[in-house]
Formats: C-alpha cells, sequence, structure tokens
C-alpha cells in the first residue's frame, strides 16, 4: 500500500490545506481551501468515488473559495495516515505534529 494517493498530494499542495482539532471530540480535521477554478481538477485528483454517496462536506469561504473536509478521503478511503501528508499543511503540523504520531502509533 503507498503512503500517499500521489494525485491527492499534488493537489493538497497546489491549494491551500489546513489542520484542526475538534477539541469537542478530540479528532482532526483536515480543510482544503480550493478556487473555484481548480474544484474540477481536485475532484478529479480526489476520485469520482468519494462524491457518489452525498458528496463531501464543504464550507463555501469568503472570494467564492471552497473548503472541502478531507479526513475520510485520507483516512478512510485511502487508509493512509495523516503525517504522511504533513508537508500539506506546513502551518499547523508542528503544533500537532507529537499528537498525531501518538495517534497514529496507538493504531
Amino acid at each position: 500500500m503507498s503512503e500517499v494517493n500521489v494525485e491527492l498530494y499534488e493537489a493538497l499542495k497546489e491549494n491551500e490545506c489546513h489542520l484542526e482539532k475538534n477539541y469537542k471530540t478530540g479528532e482532526f480535521e483536515v480543510w482544503a481551501i480550493i478556487l473555484d477554478f481548480n474544484i474540477r481538477e481536485f475532484c478529479e485528483a480526489v476520485g469520482q468515488y468519494y462524491f457518489d454517496e452525498g458528496g463531501a462536506d464543504c464550507k463555501l469561504l469568503i472570494g467564492g473559495n471552497i473548503g472541502i473536509k478531507i479526513n475520510d478521503i485520507i483516512i478512510e478511503e485511502e487508509e493512509h495516515k495523516l503525517s504522511s501528508y504533513a508537508k500539506c499543511f506546513p502551518d499547523e503540523w508542528d503544533e500537532y505534529k507529537d499528537e498525531i504520531l501518538a495517534m497514529e502509533n496507538d493504531d
């Protein structure tokens, strides 16, 4: 099994991507901020199967950009670790690194 989906990884690197902790659930959330002109390209990188049953959790942001929650894509669909995508969210990785690595080692 590959550590990352190469197409998804490249799409995330080309767009703004954020990692945050949901303190109510204790889970980490990964959001990709997709510019309106990159949506088709992003959907192709993710694959159609992900959007088949009800779509994805999205937020419309200021300026017409869309935030797409991609936890399900990385962790459940691809069965990858968040740490494999660390370079996609450099602004937040250092803040959550130890916690995420500990969580991944428990699995």
